[in-house]
């Protein structure tokens, strides 16, 4: 595999807050990327602060739909200090396989406004997962994101697939 942005370690710190009356969730908080060599600051490593909008709807008894509105903004250290920002439109599509297990689909369109020398433009997402709950920590057992230009692009960009693992901490 290439090193690319896609080697990092990535650490969140956020908050959600659920409006009970509506069911309208905003989550809200700031990522850091520490691109490989991990723990070494360098012109690539990137902080984005977020905001996501979102509703639920339970559509069956173990399926749940959530569109969302999300918008970031990037600064790379050695980058533009103004920072750039995404926007996304998406949904989630989950199912609950077992008390404890979820599949996790997401399917999104995001305005990439060209950092890093990659051309302005729209950018088309799909996430998958699974997901395992043991009381206050979630488990991303696994992830796999495929994301393609939607436009014609001068950048040389394509589609890529992305694997990933986490892990969250809910208190």
């Amino acid at each position: 595999f290439p090193s690319d942005y896609g080697d990092a370690v990535e650490i969140t710190v956020g908050w959600v807050y659920t409006f009970e009356d509506s069911g309208i969730s905003i989550d809200v908080g700031v990522s850091r990327f520490d691109i490989l060599p991990v723990g070494k600051i360098s012109d690539d490593d990137v902080t984005q602060p977020f905001i996501e909008i979102s509703r639920e709807w339970q559509i069956a008894e173990i399926h749940t739909i959530a569109p969302y509105a999300r918008f970031e903004v990037l600064w790379a250290d050695g980058g533009d200090p103004n920072g750039e920002t995404y926007i996304h439109f998406g949904t989630t599509y989950d199912i609950e396989l077992t008390e404890d297990l979820s599949l996790s689909q997401k399917f999104d369109v995001c305005y990439d406004p060209g950092m890093f020398g990659f051309d302005s433009g729209f950018v088309g997402g799909y996430e998958v997962g699974l997901g395992l709950d043991l009381d206050s920590v979630h488990i991303d057992l696994l992830q796999v994101r495929i994301s393609t230009p939607l436009e014609s692009l001068d950048d040389d960009r394509g589609t890529e697939v992305v694997f990933g693992i986490g892990v969250s901490f809910r208190f």
